[in-house]
């Protein structure tokens, strides 16, 4: 109930009534059960609502990946885009960004596709596919929300196909920001693309550490040290006695969100 009070409070929904009607509407919804909201305009199609909300408050009232661009027409990667709350916000502050936007799961990626063209995007590619560090097939576990991976383990189930793409072309021009949201795929890709990175001027990093396998946050700080960047980092998974009762959440450990910059621009 406090997460939702913190909704309903914020200056995004002062004096509007209808938004929190439609927030304890969503708050009150059973999990992974499909729907849609006019909480952001047009219809939004919706795969889960919990997992909705909470990007809703990181990414339209927190505004966890605001910047501030060179110019009107930033390009921007959006590797891990699930349903498209943060296409919608990046073309919301830059209607004339340039977007390329990467989401494997397919019921995702549906409702990515359709509300794009819900709110008349444009200049806006969508490749359904998940990013690596090369270009083949990978299995693929589906969590039904926002947190589907790449299969690490044989034996997982709900496993699917899926194909894959090299990031390294992508970086082969100036990127504005890199968003790398692919739930714990993120090193293996930045470690093969650590000599493109020069290119990208801001990096957004959710570290994933999964339970029960080797930690790899070092080798991901090395990789955007030797790159130039510097760091600020905000915990998404706080344990309140973490010596004697680890958080363990969706088979994770850790989860850090990596805001990398260049001095130049911050």
């Amino acid at each position: 109930m406090k997460y939702l009070s913190k909704l309903l409070l914020h200056p995004r929904h002062r004096r509007r009534p209808a938004a929190w009607m439609e927030l304890i509407r969503l708050w009150r919804m059973p999990r992974y059960r499909p729907a849609y909201t006019h909480l952001l305009g047009p219809p939004l199609r919706l795969i889960d609502a919990a997992s909705f909300l909470s990007a809703y408050d990181a990414i339209f009232c927190r505004e966890i990946y605001r910047f501030e661009a060179p110019s009107a027409e930033p390009t921007i990667l959006d590797c891990g885009a699930n349903i498209g709350l943060s296409v919608l916000y990046f073309k919301q502050r830059y209607p004339r960004a340039r977007l390329i936007a990467f989401e494997p799961d397919a019921i995702a990626f549906d409702a990515l596709s359709e509300n794009v063209r819900s709110f008349g995007l444009r200049d806006v590619a969508l490749h359904p596919k998940a990013v690596w560090h090369t270009e083949t097939e990978l299995a693929f576990v589906s969590d039904g929300a926002d947190a589907g991976r790449l299969a690490l383990y044989a034996a997982e189930p709900g496993v699917q196909l899926v194909q894959t793409v090299d990031l390294n072309p992508f970086l082969e021009r100036p990127v504005d920001l890199l968003k790398l949201d692919v739930e714990g795929a993120e090193t293996e890709i930045l470690v093969h693309c650590r000599d493109d990175l020069q290119k990208v001027q801001r990096l957004f990093v959710e570290y994933h550490s999964l339970s029960g396998r080797h930690q790899e946050l070092h080798r991901l700080l090395t990789v955007l040290a030797e790159a130039g960047f510097r760091v600020q980092i905000q915990s998404e998974s706080v344990a309140t006695q973490p010596f004697v009762r680890p958080k363990i959440q969706a088979g994770m450990d850790l989860q850090l969100n990596i805001f990398a910059t260049r001095p130049s621009t911050v």
